[in-house]
């Protein structure tokens, strides 16, 4: 009883972060939204951003939006594919749909749980497959420590692609302190020091107990991720799956150029501003909120409005990538996974 109320203790602090989050970036939207009605002398009660984003979405062109969700599939297809690669190194060899299935299911876990996804996509593989789970959470963080590298390197083709637009927008509206003032202040020493300490001491424990038997399942179980974790050196097909880890993120810059299309104001937008936003837009995902909610929409707001999108518009684009993909494209097809799954794995109980 404790476990479960402990869970839904967890949801609802996540689930109210980003609420919270959402909340203070709608207000921000609204009072910028005011101002420019008044500009426009539009009066107060006819300036309604909510009601805005509501026409702004039933003006959206339904069939890009489809081939927006097309393109996150391909990409969920290839990441599938790209996992598979890795499990295959430690000697099995995963049904497709299943790799798929939990891929889906992780992603729709995040709704409720941010990262959690990853622990339970990595448990039902294990279940369904008879894998174990260390190894197949190696694998899991090897597939994660891959996109942390791509992601890397678009941020870095985007900020060189559009270095002086970025420049010329944050020396306008922020301050920016001196590089080296971090690592002048005693905090970094203190840091460094009590990281090396750590280690010391982890390593002398060790030392004294290591033929413990919790020492000794311990150790089993690194070793075991440890071989997840480098399943990569191992892969049989090397140039499919830097085929495949390319195409995932190929596929999600699309899915955000593509969008544009679907919004009329955004529609003029070029591949580059394309590439910023969706730089943008994937660091606020990563923020430990339910698929990203409100930091998502603060950061993808911000960056097309240094491409000169009128804040209302910009807040009515996020929006509009946020519900077609985190939202409805996560919960339709985590569902159909749940249903496939249970399907395909009758005689298996996940719990």
């Amino acid at each position: 009883m404790r476990k479960y109320f402990n869970k839904i203790l967890q949801l609802l602090l996540f689930t109210g972060l980003g609420l919270g989050i959402m909340f203070w970036v709608f207000n921000k939207q609204q009072e910028k939204y005011k101002l420019q009605c008044a500009l426009e002398g539009i009066v107060a009660q006819d300036c309604d951003l909510a009601a805005k984003i509501w026409k702004d979405f039933s003006s959206v062109n339904p069939w890009i939006i489809a081939l927006v969700i097309l393109l996150y599939m391909i990409s969920n297809i290839s990441r599938s594919i790209r996992w598979g690669q890795l499990i295959e190194t430690l000697g099995h060899q995963p049904k497709f749909l299943n790799v798929l299935g939990t891929v889906m299911l992780g992603y729709f876990a995040n709704l409720g749980f941010p990262r959690s996804g990853e622990f339970i996509k990595a448990g039902a593989l294990s279940k369904y497959e008879n894998i174990g789970l260390e190894k197949t959470m190696g694998t899991v963080v090897t597939d994660r420590l891959i996109d942390l590298l791509c992601l890397i390197g678009v941020v870095a083709l985007a900020f060189l692609l559009e270095y002086k637009t970025v420049q010329h927008w944050v020396s306008a509206h922020f301050y920016l302190p001196k590089a080296n003032s971090l690592f002048s202040s005693s905090f970094f020493v203190t840091i460094v020091f009590f990281a090396f300490s750590a280690t010391f001491l982890g390593l002398w424990f060790v030392k004294k107990n290591r033929n413990h038997p919790l020492l000794t399942k311990a150790i089993q179980v690194i070793r075991g991720f440890t071989l997840g974790l480098t399943s990569v050196k191992r892969v049989k097909k090397p140039f499919w799956f830097f085929f495949h880890s390319i195409n995932i993120w190929v596929m999600y810059f699309g899915m955000t150029y593509l969008c544009f299309f679907a919004f009329e104001p955004t529609a003029h937008l070029s591949m580059r501003a394309a590439l910023m936003i969706f730089v943008f837009g994937s660091l606020g995902v990563v923020f430990p909120s339910p698929g990203g909610m409100g930091t998502f929409h603060y950061l993808a707001t911000t960056a097309l409005e240094i491409y000169g999108i009128e804040s209302s518009e910009a807040f009515s684009m996020s929006n509009i990538l946020y519900f077609s993909l985190q939202v409805f494209g996560n919960i339709l097809f985590g569902l159909l996974a749940i249903l496939m799954l249970a399907i395909l794995n009758k005689k298996t109980k996940l719990l």
